[in-house]
């Protein structure tokens, strides 16, 4: 799995913002997507460095490798690279509310990848995130790619 292309991805998605802002959802968010916690101990308006930025990403980044890798559903290991890093972006994005996805786990588990795109099309993750849906909808389809 080549973590650069899945970092390249998330910052096209994400954007990289060093200013805490609240996303569109009312969450504090700040760096390349991070969902601003207490621990953060940061405020709308805040700076963080590039560092921290960094710092909050791999932290979060690890997270959801880690959410994937110990997720039975998705048979994370055994899955192509490209299919692997679509994962992580999902994880990465949804956090938790991907543990919830089950029709499109199942279809991966299963190597069903077209399938497991089109069931992404019809989720309320694809109507909030079109243009990120789109991509990853793609990725999965091109067989190429799997």
């Amino acid at each position: 799995m080549d973590l650069n292309k899945i970092k390249a991805r998330l910052i096209l998605d994400e954007g990289c913002k060093l200013t805490v802002y609240m996303d569109t959802e009312g969450n504090l968010t700040c760096g390349i997507g991070h969902e601003v916690v207490p621990a953060d101990n940061l405020k709308e308006g805040d700076m963080i460095t590039q560092a921290r930025c960094d710092q909050l990403f791999a932290a979060d980044l690890a997270t959801a490798i880690k959410f994937c890798t110990d997720s039975p559903a998705i048979s994370f290991l055994g899955q192509p690279e490209l299919v692997q890093e679509v994962l992580v972006d999902l994880a990465f994005n949804m956090g938790p509310v991907f543990a919830t996805f089950k029709t499109f786990q199942g279809l991966i588990r299963a190597r069903e990848y077209s399938q497991a795109a089109d069931d992404l099309k019809g989720t309320l993750w694809a109507l909030q995130v079109p243009n990120r849906a789109i991509r990853m909808e793609q990725l999965l389809k091109d067989p190429s790619n799997v």
